[in-house]
């Protein structure tokens, strides 16, 4: 018997992707409510001082009103290294020229009310708008000029390295990872994969206290959506996946140097830890140290050191993973699977 969740997300993507003018979007799915920190100096009977009460939803991504929101979090993929995050923030969302969203692209927004959403300021236009014409006193501003990158939390996506080799970001995504490299037996490897090889890049970008149930629902969703594509549309069979993400280790109480063991690495998306698990390749690199003004480089503790993380993973350990995903952080769902596994048999 099939997961209600994973119909319902199949259904709301293609809603949201064959959306008209004026109709109300749903969200993909919501993970519930959360507590979180949060301080506006006033007080609310309502509730306990310093929480707030929030919604997440996850939906597929509008090429205009999310351009901003996947440019900020796709701008230090490559961890303080310049590239041109304009195209991939643009592949990430899609095919602009066509007007089709990408369907492995998901984005995660708070579900808030679509009145307040309009009340932003304008931080910036669209890319497709011109600065100089985009905002005019006592015009009336079209809601798809509204900044909402802060009701972006976080997106996941998959593309396909083959199909964009010739961008320049994808370029600098393989020189990038060559360089990080510090071993030739993998960077043999590397190099074999991204030029001869059906490459999946999934990027993986979020804010570091983001709940973890959103990882695991994020990624069993976009490999059955991945299944989808592949069967209805012919998309690509991946033969390898690659993440780039980052870690944290423990300092050293003594010496304050990060210690070596391998085991004692934090990930702050847990999702990840799995994939490292299997991971044909893996190596670790120190970031550079100018790297510090973005929030996610922020450390859980001052016991804490980040380091960079890549990963090159077979396509046939995915399956794998996802069910060592549903199990550690979809508990829920693993015991509602394994209840309707027994009723189908």
């Amino acid at each position: 018997m099939a997961d209600e969740s994973m119909v319902s997300y199949e259904d709301m993507k293609r809603d949201r992707m064959n959306m008209q003018d004026g109709d109300e979007e749903k969200p993909l799915f919501s993970v519930g409510q959360e507590y979180v920190e949060y301080d506006d100096g006033q007080e609310d009977s309502a509730s306990e001082p310093g929480d707030m009460v929030v919604d997440f939803d996850v939906n597929a991504p509008d090429l205009q009103s999310d351009y901003y929101g996947a440019e900020l979090y796709v701008r230090n993929y490559l961890q303080g290294t310049e590239y041109n995050y304009f195209e991939m923030a643009e592949l990430v969302l899609g095919d602009e020229a066509n007007k089709i969203p990408n369907p492995l692209t998901s984005v995660i927004k708070t579900a808030s009310d679509p009145q307040q959403q309009q009340q932003q300021p304008l931080i910036a236009p669209p890319s497709n708008t011109s600065s100089q014409n985009a905002m005019k006193d006592d015009d009336e501003v079209d809601p798809s000029q509204w900044d909402w990158t802060m009701d972006m939390y976080g997106l996941l996506s998959l593309l396909d390295y083959k199909q964009h080799k010739k961008k320049q970001c994808m370029k600098q995504i393989k020189a990038f990872v060559l360089q990080k490299c510090p071993d030739q037996d993998k960077r043999e490897k590397l190099c074999e994969v991204f030029d001869n090889s059906k490459l999946g890049i999934i990027v993986n970008e979020r804010v570091i206290n983001l709940p973890y149930e959103v990882g695991g629902m994020l990624h069993l969703n976009l490999f059955e959506e991945l299944e989808r594509e592949q069967k209805e549309n012919g998309f690509t069979k991946f033969q390898y996946y690659l993440i780039i993400t980052k870690v944290f280790h423990m300092r050293s109480p003594l010496s304050g140097q990060v210690k070596k063991v391998k085991d004692e690495a934090i990930f702050y998306k847990p999702e990840e830890q799995f994939y490292h698990e299997r991971a044909l390749v893996s190596f670790d690199y120190p970031i550079k140290s100018e790297y510090t003004e973005d929030a996610s480089t922020l450390t859980l503790t001052d016991d804490t050191f980040q380091q960079g993380l890549c990963m090159i993973i077979e396509s046939s350990k995915v399956r794998k993973i996802l069910k060592k995903i549903k199990e550690q952080l979809l508990p829920n769902s693993a015991q509602s699977s394994t209840a309707d596994e027994k009723d189908d048999e």
